[in-house]
């Protein structure tokens, strides 16, 4: 009822991001995400991870730097309208700057995302063999080589088609991947821990993203609450994701948390 028409005032063609979209639910979801944005703003260990997780995803979806900069616009612009004389024009600066700020750590992160997550894992080859392979993941592909030097490609694999992660009993730290379009079956694995946990976190969040691509929904900027760890059949939450932290402070901090608390206190309504 407020944010929402708002955006799409700012930005007609962010209408394109949510098609066939609950958007009371989206509200919620979206409220919830910046509430608990405010209360990590002075953990980067915790924030920086997540941004990047989502950044990721929102490259998936398709967003690109105009729906970034309504959606930072249109976010202050609604704390006038529902505050207005308790909030001040610093105030809604000090939003906008925040987002913005986030918004280019989520836009670089969806970058990086395009080079590839890599590393070296082990295939099962046939007859329970396995053999040490170097991995690259982008946004949709899964590429399979030879050397550490990723040169000798041996195969490659679009996880478009794969539904889900699938963990066998019999075999420690290992993950399967099934698609039935393009065919194909993988079984890889890792002697760390930590290393597993990675990939399957990395898979996990694509395969989700691109599903949420496919049905149509959800394609928002705060479609989903993206604090939580995404949760991968049989295997709990809170996998490890190694991301390179920035010591980039954002700034006004107190005046975003002082504002935030006259409506992330139950009334989800804000920005319905």
């Amino acid at each position: 009822r407020n944010f929402y028409p708002l955006f799409f005032q700012l930005n007609p063609t962010g209408q394109r991001l949510f098609e066939a979209s609950d958007l009371e639910e989206q509200s919620r979801a979206l409220t919830n995400m910046l509430t608990w944005m405010i209360n990590n703003l002075d953990n980067m260990e915790q924030l920086v991870p997540v941004l990047a997780q989502m950044g990721g995803r929102h490259e998936i979806y398709g967003v690109e730097s105009e729906d970034y900069k309504t959606f930072a616009q249109a976010i202050g612009e609604t704390f006038n309208k529902i505050l207005q004389n308790e909030i001040t024009k610093e105030c809604v600066e000090a939003w906008e700057h925040a987002l913005i700020q986030i918004s280019a750590l989520m836009t670089e992160a969806g970058k990086k995302v395009k080079l590839g997550f890599r590393g070296d894992l082990l295939r099962e080859k046939s007859n329970e063999t396995w053999k040490k392979c170097w991995v690259t993941l982008t946004l949709d592909t899964l590429f399979i080589f030879n050397d550490e030097a990723f040169t000798e490609l041996k195969g490659q694999y679009s996880i478009r088609g794969v539904d889900c992660i699938t963990f066998p009993q019999t075999t420690t730290n290992c993950f399967e991947l099934v698609s039935n379009n393009p065919p194909f079956y993988i079984r890889l694995s890792s002697e760390s821990v930590s290393t597993f946990q990675d990939w399957v976190f990395e898979i996990d969040w694509r395969i989700q993203a691109i599903q949420r691509v496919f049905a149509s929904t959800d394609l928002s900027l705060g479609s989903e609450d993206d604090s939580e760890n995404v949760s991968v059949e049989g295997r709990p939450r809170g996998l490890s994701v190694r991301t390179r932290q920035t010591n980039k402070k954002i700034n006004h901090k107190k005046r975003m948390r002082q504002s935030a608390t006259r409506f992330t206190k139950g009334q989800v309504l804000l920005l319905s």
